[in-house]
């Protein structure tokens, strides 16, 4: 956006201006441009206004003061139908600012009415004694306290006299330290308790060396930047049921105690050190809702339990587990003693592996098994009907080489093969079946039948494979139906193939509802080859023998708006 001072003449470029066609205008005149002024609208210029053209469309554009009087965008764009201009946009600005800036001696620090100049700062004038170091808070640092420090411990300070601070209003504040002695400030560290009896606070972790000489401090409300957060222990046990917990959550049947939402990383997560000891333990009738267990370990302890009674193993269930389990199992190391019970919804996903044995299923699997089971390395034993089936398939078929195949126990058994079998129809039934097959009478079935109906069929269509010849059965059929229809011989002369060719041509709405194949042709011939010619939006094409208009066009920009066509 080019700027331009308020109530000042000043002349810009503007342009290009173009045809529709894309021709630039050469002859514009001062009445074809509009302004707009600060999103008014567009009205003519000033009349001492003029346009001067340059070159290829681009026009100076002399803007008199009363042209630039109001304050905010200028937008000067051509009031025309036919020709066309990008706009043109300036910021008008007021007088004693655009002097200050664009002024041949301006200085943007000197104010607009003439006030002194802005003093720099020299370096290095902002220094730590700039602050304010008055003992007590500092909001504009967010420094909740600050002073001298009576003394201090590996693990903690003894604020200035008269902190008063009440007993852990600074627990996870953070707090730095500057000894004397050592000569510089220690890295912040959190405030775990304070005490308002001698103005005492502990932190965590301890200093890296214990302030000593003069001790300056300063405690933060904001938490201290650390690369993994602090570990929270509880130290006080509660007993239920003879059992001491380091923490007991209570509920009731329908809310649950201990809800906790993540969506990176694990929620909750729990340690327990080998022994027998459970890492989290549920004392309710029933333990919901596990989901996506990688892999569960632990030592001579459980992992998970749920109910009243110990047991050993990754996961033990005194009351059992309802609810749904989803996500992945990582992998089961160990037995599965058995599943008692019925198996009611869809498993869905992959199991990576199952390492040891599985001991039953007792019950149905009414679901679905959807995905893929890795492997399955054992034999797989079937019992029932499936079987019985399978056993006596296994009888009915041998391996011959590479190809498996009826073993002669089982083809004896077909329909007249010597066996026990026999035909399920009459005599007179299987005595037509052997005719159509070429059978001989003995019952022995040739390598290569020579008679019967099928052997007919094979030679009655020799003609349609290979075997066509001059005089054959199909050749004397086609014959006859040349001649019984008079077709035989006959050759069109060229009139009737040219009436039949304009009849194509011709055809009524052949192409599209009012355009015949012959009208189409004739107007995309003129558009792709005819002479064309362009006036201010009509573009017009010949025929190719120069003697007709075929297509006259309204264009506006380059774009159709009407179309007259000839194609008569």
């Amino acid at each position: 956006m080019l700027p331009a001072r308020q109530s000042t003449a000043k002349t810009v470029t503007v342009g290009p201006v173009l045809d529709a066609d894309g021709v630039a205008v050469t002859g514009g005149v001062v009445a074809d441009f509009k302004i707009s002024k600060n999103g008014g609208a567009p009205a003519a210029l000033n009349g001492s206004a003029t346009a001067t053209h340059r070159h290829t469309g681009f026009y100076s554009l002399a803007l008199t003061a009363s042209d630039l009087d109001t304050v905010g965008t200028a937008e000067i764009t051509i009031d025309d139908t036919v020709n066309s201009m990008p706009q043109k946009e300036l910021a008008v600005i007021e007088e004693p600012v655009y002097d200050a800036l664009y002024a041949a001696s301006a200085n943007a620090f000197t104010g607009a009415a003439g006030s002194s100049a802005l003093t720099a700062l020299a370096s290095g004038a902002i220094t730590e004694a700039s602050f304010a170091t008055t003992a007590g808070s500092f909001a504009p640092l967010g420094i909740i306290d600050q002073g001298t420090a009576q003394s201090a411990t590996s693990t903690g300070l003894v604020l200035r006299a008269g902190a008063s601070f009440a007993d852990n209003v600074l627990r996870n504040c953070v707090v730095a330290v500057y000894g004397s002695t050592q000569g510089y400030w220690q890295a912040p560290r959190i405030i775990t308790a304070n005490a308002l009896s001698g103005d005492s606070v502990t932190v965590d972790p301890a200093w890296e060396v214990t302030p000593s000489g003069t001790i300056d401090y300063k405690i933060y409300g904001a938490p201290a930047d650390l690369t993994a957060p602090p570990e929270v222990q509880l130290a006080d046990g509660v007993t239920h049921g003879g059992t001491t917990a380091l923490l007991r959550l209570g509920s009731t049947s329908t809310t649950p105690a201990f809800h906790v939402t993540n969506s990176a990383g694990p929620a909750v997560r729990f340690h327990a050190t080998a022994g027998s000891f459970a890492g989290l333990q549920c004392w309710s009738e029933e333990l919901h809702g596990l989901q996506a267990l990688g892999s569960l370990t632990s030592g001579s302890g459980y992992g998970i339990s749920a109910g009243h009674t110990a047991g050993s193993g990754s996961i033990y269930a005194g009351q059992g587990i309802t609810g749904d389990l989803s996500g992945a199992v990582g992998s089961v190391t160990g037995a599965v003693g058995s599943v008692t019970g019925n198996v009611g919804g869809n498993v869905t996903g992959s199991v990576g592996s199952v390492t040891g044995a599985v001991g039953s299923v007792t019950g149905n699997v009414g679901g679905n098994v959807a995905g893929s089971v890795a492997s399955v390395t054992n034999a797989v034993t079937i019992t029932g009907d499936a079987a019985t089936a399978g056993t006596r398939f296994l009888t009915m078929i041998e391996l011959d080489g590479s190809v498996y195949r009826y073993t002669v126990n089982s083809l004896e058994q077909g329909p007249g093969g010597g066996g026990s079998g026999s035909f399920p129809g009459t005599a007179d039934e299987w005595t037509a079946l052997k005719t159509i097959l070429g059978v001989p009478a003995s019952g022995t079935t040739p390598e290569d039948p020579t008679a019967g109906v099928l052997d007919t069929i094979r030679d009655d269509t020799n003609e349609l494979q290979t075997d066509w010849a001059d005089g054959g059965r199909l050749d004397l059929l086609l014959d006859a139906v040349l001649a019984d229809t008079g077709t035989d011989g006959v050759v069109l002369s060229s009139s009737t193939l040219n009436a039949i060719a304009d009849a194509l041509l011709d055809r009524t709405a052949g192409v599209e509802t009012n355009r015949t194949p012959r009208q189409a042709l004739r107007l995309i011939l003129a558009a792709a080859a005819g002479k064309s010619s362009s006036a201010t939006g009509t573009r017009t094409f010949r025929d190719t023998n120069d003697s007709v208009d075929r297509i006259v066009a309204t264009v506006d920009e380059g774009d159709r708006t009407a179309v007259t066509l000839n194609a008569g």
